[in-house]
C-alpha cells in the first residue's frame, strides 16, 4: 500500500501524444485519408484522444491513491479500513495516515490481510475468499478464484506456496476452489428479415461466446440476472429483434428463466449452452 513511501509510476499518454499516435497509425494504414483542420477524421480522433486522456488521468490518480504516503480523503479511509484502523471524528489526514502506517496489521506477515495481498500478487489469481474457523479455532479455508478455469490448478498451488512461506505455525489451512453452480441454457434467436444464413451463424457464435464470458466471470456471491443475459444477447447484434428461452436449468434442475444467486463460496459455470 505504499507504506514505505514509494511512488507508483504514472501511466498513460497526454492528449497530444494520443492524437499524434492515432494520426500516424491511420496514415500508415490508410494514406489517402484527409487529416487537415475541419476534416471528419481529425474531429473523430481529436474527440477520442481527449476521452482517452481523461481516462488515463483518472486511472493514474486512482493508482496514486493506493499509495499510503499520498492517499487522502476517502481513499485514505479505505486503506485504513483494510488494516482495521478507522478515522476518528475530525481527524486530519496527516494524523490518520500516521496511525494507519503504525498499524500492527500493516507490519505483520501472517495475518489475513498480509496473506490476502500476497496471494493476489501471484499469477492466475483473480481473488480469494478467506473463511475463518471453518474447522474450529485455529483453522481457515481459502477459496481461490482463478483468472480462468484452465488456471484453477496452478492458482491453488500458488496459494499453497504462499501459505508455506507465510502462514502462521499451528494454523490449519485448506485451499479449495468454490463449488460450481452449473447453468444450462437453450435460446432461440429471432432475426430481422433478410439476414443471410452465414451472418446468422456468426451472430449465434458471438452470442454463445458473450453469454459464456458473462457467466464465468461472475464472482462468488454474485447473481446471474435474466435482464443481464437479455442485454448480452441484444448487444451482440442489432439484427437480433427478439429471443425465446427454450430451456433453463441450474445444476440439472429445470426451472423458469430468472435470476440465480450464488453463495460466497460458489461460482457459476456453463453446462449445456445452445443458441439457435
Amino acid at each position: 500500500m505504499g507504506g514505505r513511501g514509494y511512488r507508483i509510476r504514472m501511466i498513460g499518454k497526454s492528449r497530444n501524444e494520443l492524437l499524434s499516435d492515432m494520426e500516424r497509425r491511420l496514415k500508415e494504414s490508410i494514406p489517402e485519408l484527409e487529416f487537415g483542420p475541419g476534416s471528419v477524421v481529425r474531429a473523430i480522433i481529436t474527440d477520442l484522444s481527449e476521452e482517452l486522456a481523461m481516462s488515463y488521468d483518472m486511472l493514474s490518480y486512482t493508482l496514486m491513491m493506493t499509495d499510503l504516503s499520498v492517499a487522502s480523503g476517502i481513499y485514505l479511509d479505505m486503506l485504513g479500513q483494510l488494516v482495521g484502523v478507522r478515522r476518528n471524528d475530525g481527524e486530519a489526514d496527516t494524523a490518520y495516515r500516521a496511525r494507519v502506517a503504525a498499524s500492527e496489521l500493516l507490519r505483520a506477515q501472517s495475518n489475513e490481510l498480509a496473506i490476502r495481498l500476497e496471494c493476489l500478487a501471484q499469477p492466475f489469481i483473480r481473488d480469494i475468499v478467506i473463511h475463518q474457523w471453518s474447522h474450529g479455532p485455529g483453522s481457515c479455508t481459502i477459496y481461490v478464484i482463478s483468472t480462468g478455469r484452465e488456471f484453477d490448478a496452478v492458482a491453488v498451488q500458488n496459494v499453497q506456496n504462499v501459505l508455506a512461506r507465510q502462514g502462521a505455525a499451528g494454523i490449519r489451512f485448506d485451499v479449495v476452489l468454490p463449488r460450481d453452480i452449473e447453468i444450462d441454457l437453450a435460446l432461440l434467436l429471432i432475426f430481422a428479415d433478410g439476414v443471410p444464413r452465414h451472418r446468422k451463424n456468426s451472430i449465434i457464435s458471438d452470442v454463445r461466446n458473450a453469454i459464456t464470458w458473462y457467466i464465468v466471470n461472475l464472482l462468488p456471491g454474485n447473481t446471474i440476472r435474466d435482464t443481464d443475459i437479455i442485454k448480452v444477447v441484444r448487444n451482440a447484434s442489432s439484427e437480433i429483434i427478439d429471443m425465446d428461452v427454450i430451456d433453463f436449468a441450474v445444476n440439472d434442475v429445470k426451472r423458469n428463466f430468472g435470476d440465480v444467486v450464488s453463495g460466497w463460496n460458489e461460482r457459476f459455470t456453463v453446462g449445456k449452452l445452445q443458441v439457435k
